[in-house]
């Protein structure tokens, strides 16, 4: 108990002696802006009754410590100081008197410079001699809007080869509502293949690294370095394909304003649904001096299937000052893929045709692939037809039996096949009757006049006909 009192009373002849606290110095006021506008403000109060002037210092990121930028004296003009001329004509300082309880500077066009920390200071007198306590520190956080990306990279590495195709689209915009203009450049990059007997390279330039100073008393340290790569083709061959299974590399860049704001990756399939959103694998920024904004490069890399033809992938700008539409977005995506296992339909869809009844048999055969695929029409190891669609006039028992549809289509050096068969069962009347009759899977009839052999496989069906008596 004792304690708390000698402590309670050396606070009060403190106070009395020195008539403030060490808390009567407070800097506050925003604590940020639009790159360019008006009306941010800091305010200096202080408890103290007698001053000999107030002073704002700002942060000096060259030489790390603290200049006064700006004096204010009771009932005088406040003027800039030295260190404090680069806000000439770009701040308002509202003078004092004696009975003010509080100095403020108003910026009517903030600076990328402006950016940084600030404090306080007070000067006045007392029976121990002058005394200046300082305030506490706050920041000003210079804002830029982000800008549409720059480009959008396609680096296409195929599954088996070490060939690099690259297909760069650059879209440029002068301001976020502007319209986008397209250029397209198709370029590849590889190391010597014996498939294609050709030498490429792919080079890496402008690796520009900046970093910042920290600021005290700042939330969060920009002391971080930045890396931007630029990619540039440096020589160009034949273009191999993009296959099923190739991995793709989306590279976006762009100025994405103050602070960085992220760039996401969307894919929007052929039917404009939306199948992924991806994070970025790797990202990196570096400063623009000239408007305090940042340059973003991000990337990501996905397996490509069948699914993603036609595909397009979008960069997308994530900032609270950007609207939904801050994006880029690549042309559609061809994914080349092989011919799937055919499918084959009857018309009419008849286990058994019959002579004199059927007239004709349509067969089409139906197979996906990129490039869409060739067809052949095989029967008795014969190529009968060329077409998806093979039709059969010539009703005859004859022309029962398989028919094969062959399918194939061919990319990057390569003919991908697949094939599927249908068994026709062409019959005469009379047998057909007899099917009718029996209904039987496994019959032999020995009493009609004609010498026949037939099958049917959708009745699991034989018979052996022969003329005599049973």
């Amino acid at each position: 108990m004792d304690v708390v009192i000698y402590q309670s009373l050396a606070i009060f002849i403190f106070v009395l002696f020195y008539g403030v606290t060490t808390n009567s110095v407070v800097i506050e006021g925003s604590k940020g802006g639009l790159l360019g506008e008006n009306g941010t403000e800091i305010n200096c109060s202080y408890t103290i009754p007698e001053i000999l002037f107030v002073s704002f210092l700002a942060f000096n990121r060259s030489s790390e410590i603290f200049e006064i930028i700006a004096t204010y004296r009771p009932d005088r003009t406040p003027q800039l100081n030295t260190q404090g001329q680069y806000l000439n004509g770009r701040v308002t300082l509202t003078p004092i008197t004696q009975s003010s309880k509080k100095a403020v500077m108003t910026f009517n066009q903030l600076m990328c410079i402006d950016d940084t920390s600030y404090k306080c200071e007070v000067s006045y007198l007392t029976d121990g001699g002058n005394k200046i306590p300082e305030s506490n520190n706050i920041t000003i956080s210079v804002q830029v809007p982000p800008s549409k990306p720059d480009d959008v990279l396609l680096v296409h590495t195929p599954a088996v080869s070490s060939v690099i195709t690259t297909n760069m689209m650059d879209y440029s915009s002068s301001s976020p509502s502007t319209a986008v203009t397209l250029k397209e450049n198709k370029t590849v990059s590889a190391s010597s293949t014996d498939k294609q007997n050709t030498t490429t390279a792919m080079k890496t330039t402008g690796h520009d690294t900046t970093t910042s100073t920290p600021y005290p008393d700042d939330d969060v340290s920009p002391n971080v370095s930045y890396t931007a790569t630029t990619y540039s083709i440096q020589q160009t061959t034949a273009e191999q394909v993009i296959a099923e299974g190739d991995n793709i590399t989306v590279v976006c860049t762009g100025d994405v304003g103050r602070p960085p704001a992220e760039h996401i990756f969307q894919k929007y399939l052929s039917d404009h649904t939306l199948s992924m959103t991806y994070t970025p694998t790797e990202t990196s920024i570096s400063e623009i001096p000239e408007n305090c904004s940042f340059y973003r490069t991000s990337n990501i890399t996905f397996q490509v299937t069948a699914a993603d033809n036609n595909a397009v992938i979008r960069c997308v700008v994530i900032s609270s000052m950007t609207d939904l539409d801050m994006y880029v977005e690549t042309k559609p995506i061809e994914v080349h893929y092989e011919v799937s296992e055919p499918t084959i339909t009857k018309y009419p869809n008849e286990p058994y045709y019959v002579v004199g009844e059927n007239t004709s048999i349509l067969l089409t055969c139906n197979s996906d692939g990129n490039p869409k695929p060739n067809y052949q029409w095989y029967k008795d190891n014969m190529l009968i037809n060329t077409n998806e669609n093979l039709t059969i006039t010539d009703m005859n028992i004859t022309n029962s039996g398989i028919y094969i549809c062959n399918v194939t289509n061919t990319f990057n050096g390569d003919t991908h096949r697949n094939a599927k068969d249908v068994h026709i069962n062409i019959m005469n009347k009379d047998i057909r009757q007899i099917i009718e009759v029996l209904g039987n899977p496994l019959v032999y009839v020995t009493t009609v006049k004609t010498d026949e052999k037939f099958t049917s496989s959708a009745l699991s069906f034989s018979a052996f006909i022969t003329s005599g008596n049973p």
